[in-house]
């Protein structure tokens, strides 16, 4: 009887999942499905509008996330060295202020990023401000995955470098970052893919030529009746994401399984 529940349970789980993207790839493949259980017009004309008269949208995308995770890896690192790793005064403080940073929704960072530099230090006017806003957005994420992988990592092998006379700089890159690589990769990933699904503080501080594709799904759907369209940058979105983990999953030699576990020894 338990089993049989558990089976009923894990069939429900993986419909409610599987449901996003099968509606979805309907979606996106037909020109306009409303009130009808299956589409009944089939074309690829959504991807290829997506693809041939908006590729601004794919590249503003992966340029605005790749420049953010640039910036996180940049701080996050450091930052979570400075936490775990040495006893500098305020570093509770500044772990509070990162964390902090998840209790603000997206709409009100976008918002106070509009007041804060749109005069004095008019960084709202330039592109800049888009990876910026998803590098502050993302970053407790990719700092909390670097702290946990410094509290696996034995601080005697770096006691014992620098023994042995290498400094604290050349003992992070030799000893330290090749025991974080996996920990820093599954961090790298999901901080990459948060960001390229963010929309709640990209909404509020995009101009024209800045749209990303989560912005472009909002755009086509604010239009109304252009679902197909926004369907087929959805579903894209979700390829991207898919193969994107695939990928890492396959270069890192697990990185998934071992930020999750797998059980496995």
């Amino acid at each position: 009887m338990e089993k049989s529940a558990a089976y009923v349970y894990m069939i429900f789980i993986s419909i409610l999942v599987l449901l996003i993207p099968i509606v979805l790839g309907l979606s996106a493949f037909s020109r306009r499905w409303v009130f009808e259980p299956f589409p009944t017009y089939w074309t690829l004309e959504n991807f290829r509008l997506i693809l041939l008269e908006s590729p601004v949208l794919i590249k503003n995308s992966f340029l605005f996330s790749g420049i953010a995770l640039i910036f996180g890896i940049a701080f996050g690192l450091p930052v979570a060295y400075l936490i775990v790793r040495t006893r500098v005064p305020g570093k509770d403080a500044l772990d509070f202020v990162i964390t902090l940073m998840l209790a603000f929704p997206g709409i009100a960072i976008g918002v106070s990023y509009i007041l804060a530099f749109w005069k004095g230090i008019p960084l709202a006017h330039y592109w800049i401000i888009m990876p910026l806003a998803l590098f502050a957005r993302r970053l407790p994420y990719f700092l909390r995955m670097a702290h946990a992988s410094y509290l696996q990592l034995d601080p005697s092998l770096e006691e014992a470098s620098e023994v042995s006379g290498a400094g604290r700089l050349r003992t992070f890159f030799y000893i330290s970052l090749p025991l974080l690589l996996k920990g820093v990769l599954v961090g790298v990933v999901m901080f990459f893919i948060m960001a390229f699904q963010e929309i709640s503080t990209a909404i509020f501080l995009y101009r024209g030529g800045w749209e990303t594709l989560p912005i472009g799904i909002y755009l086509n759907w604010h239009r109304g009746m252009e679902f197909g369209i926004a369907a087929a940058m959805a579903f894209l979105m979700i390829v991207i994401t898919f193969i994107l983990l695939l990928i890492i999953s396959r270069i890192g030699g697990g990185v998934l399984k071992a930020a999750w576990g797998s059980g496995e020894k």
